[in-house]
């Protein structure tokens, strides 16, 4: 079975409802999806709309330890968020090397670079072609190659962490003063 790990809040622009859209375009077009089953982690309440969706698994609302541990069971990360300033799963996928299904926006550009398997946004035939590569590459064994981006992560951490040293560092000579 490939397991699909969506960590999201029921926010409008997280896209949750995307699932339904894929659920009825699966039924519609008689595509088999028994292999495949998404996570999620959203309360009971939130969870109601989608609960019809035999795809789908609702995790509830997870603890860190709860969540590494999921991350490690799943075969990718997927993520449907509209928009992030951040994008917090995708740098959490990107550091245990996990592959990454997930929408086509800036953010996610610029988080993840050309390393990931995206698909436009809200398109189911997208979605599928892109699931389609995905499950090629886990078949082979084929991993995601996050170097390029793990480099801008570490370079943009030390200057940040430089930054903020020679703030804390200034503080201190004009506390003195």
């Amino acid at each position: 079975k490939i397991i699909l790990f969506y960590p999201a809040a029921y926010y409008p622009h997280k896209k949750h409802e995307f699932l339904n859209s894929l659920n009825n375009y699966l039924k519609q077009n008689n595509i088999e999806f028994s292999n495949v089953e998404i996570w999620v982690t959203l309360g009971d309440n939130d969870f109601e709309s989608l609960k019809s969706i035999k795809f789908l698994k609702n995790l509830g609302n997870l603890s860190s330890d709860q969540m590494n541990f999921f991350y490690k069971k799943a075969n990718a990360l997927l993520f449907l968020s509209s928009m992030e300033s951040y994008g917090l799963p995708l740098i959490e996928a990107i550091s245990i090397n996990l592959p990454i299904l997930t929408v086509d926006f800036n953010y996610s550009r610029s988080i993840c670079e050309d390393s990931v398997y995206y698909f436009s946004p809200y398109s189911e035939s997208s979605f599928f072609k892109a699931f389609e590569k995905l499950k090629m590459d886990l078949v082979l064994k084929i991993r995601p190659d996050y170097s390029t981006v793990l480099r801008k992560f570490y370079m943009c951490s030390q200057i940040i962490y430089n930054e903020n040293f020679r703030y804390n560092h200034h503080l201190q000579q004009c506390s003195y003063t």
